[in-house]
């Protein structure tokens, strides 16, 4: 598996043309209507006050209409700056860039099913992961401060900001991250099933 590190973050972060100081959030994966993501460009409007070099990528095939109401959330806000859309499909050489690049990665769907696999990406990646209280996503964090109720902006965005801020907590959510991908690597599922 693909590991960040310091240097990497960085050299990612030059790749796409984003400052090494920029706090960086990453959504990740097909856009869909129920995956939260007007969720997630609220708690953007409500942070860029908070941080100059705010930066939020969204990288996935979108399936729905952009403008309303996604566009429309960042022309409103005035976040054109600061969220980056790349809404075709990502090919494999560039989500390395994309996950290094990245503080943390957000899933804020409002209702799932299954499990994620931008969730599994971001733990190999041993990223710091904020999700939503839906199917299979809690399982993804062991730090129970880091899932929130779906669609509640307010809540999601003290999570991210706790993590942009407490690098403590950013420590710690990354060694959740390392912990997790050990046990959900297909070795560990091998040795469980056998």
């Amino acid at each position: 598996m693909y590991i960040s590190h310091a240097n990497e973050t960085n050299d990612a972060r030059k790749h796409l043309n984003l400052t090494e100081d920029s706090k960086v959030i990453l959504f990740f994966g097909h856009v869909r209507s129920y995956k939260g993501v007007d969720t997630l460009l609220g708690a953007v409007s409500h942070m860029k006050k908070d941080f100059a070099n705010l930066k939020c990528i969204i990288a996935g095939k979108n399936w729905v209409p952009w403008d309303d109401p996604f566009q429309k959330i960042i022309d409103e806000n005035n976040l054109n700056s600061i969220v980056e859309a790349d809404l075709e499909y990502v090919p494999s050489s560039k989500v390395k860039y994309l996950y290094s690049a990245a503080d943390v990665v957000v899933l804020p769907y409002k209702k799932f099913d299954s499990q994620s696999g931008p969730g599994n990406i971001a733990l190999a990646f041993h990223k710091p992961l904020v999700v939503s209280k839906v199917g299979g996503l809690p399982d993804l964090v062991q730090n129970q401060d880091m899932i929130f109720e779906p669609g509640n902006v307010d809540e999601l965005t003290q999570k991210i900001k706790a993590v942009l801020t407490d690098k403590k907590l950013e420590e710690s959510l990354i060694e959740d991250s390392k912990v997790l991908a050990k046990k959900y690597s297909w070795d560990e599922i091998a040795k469980q099933t056998v």
